[in-house]
């Protein structure tokens, strides 16, 4: 196959990932090595790119945006290795909870050197089987990527209050978030989370909320009315 309309392969393959390829795609469209390396190499001096790892190269100059980081997260860690925690959710639109690093996961027995800006996380979960079907960025659907987070985040206040945001903002559902809580077994603080979206699938829609509901149960008080939604002038 000609030279350009190989070129033309990646660019397109470039463009559809925010601007970031890998070495590893380089070699698949055909180029061999010291090919990959002469045009990085050239493109790097004219400083029309700039490289992000010693694995991905950018096709863009300046300060990479969080979708860029996120692109760069997946190539570097190869195939299969998708955004999960709080990175994923907000990929699905869960606002709030935004971290600095943007999370890309790992299997337990990969290495990886770091990258400015990505947290890998190494997991023994299904990292192919979770990702969701839609978003071309390999992305985790938006339940295992909050449950595994609040399973291990330090305060278990925050890990009820990102289910309560992700259950608050539309994103998922008390019944949803149960079931995959079941799915994930073992699961770090499943009791707990069972008991939370108990309250929030009551009506409950925030971490204030739960604990009166809690507190209730625990001195036999009466369970509260929840708010409900009214119409009229």
């Amino acid at each position: 196959m000609p030279r350009a309309t190989v070129a033309a392969f990646w660019e397109r393959v470039a463009a559809r990932q925010a601007g970031l390829v890998s070495r590893r795609q380089l070699n698949w469209f055909g180029h061999d090595r010291h090919y990959v390396r002469g045009q990085l190499r050239a493109h790097l001096r004219a400083q029309g790119w700039q490289e992000v790892s010693a694995t991905v190269p950018a096709t863009t100059t300046g300060r990479l945006t969080r979708g860029q980081l996120a692109w760069a997260g997946t190539l570097h860690a190869g195939p299969g290795s998708p955004v999960g925690g709080l990175t994923a959710a907000e990929m699905h639109g869960l606002a709030g909870g935004q971290r600095p690093a943007v999370t890309v996961l790992i299997g337990e027995s990969v290495n990886v050197e770091p990258i400015p800006g990505v947290q890998f996380v190494k997991t023994r979960r299904d990292i192919v089987g979770f990702r969701s079907t839609h978003w071309s960025l390999p992305t985790w659907q938006v339940e295992p990527a909050v449950l595994l987070f609040a399973g291990y985040t330090r305060s278990s206040r925050t890990a009820v209050g990102v289910l309560a945001a992700a259950v608050q903002q539309g994103l998922t559902t008390p019944d949803r978030l149960l079931g995959w809580v079941a799915r994930m077994r073992p699961l770090r603080r499943a009791a707990v989370f069972r008991e939370a979206l108990w309250d929030m699938g009551a009506g409950a829609q925030s971490v204030a909320e739960i604990d009166v509901g809690r507190v209730c149960r625990r001195f036999g008080l009466p369970a509260p009315r929840r708010q409900v939604r009214r119409t009229g002038s």
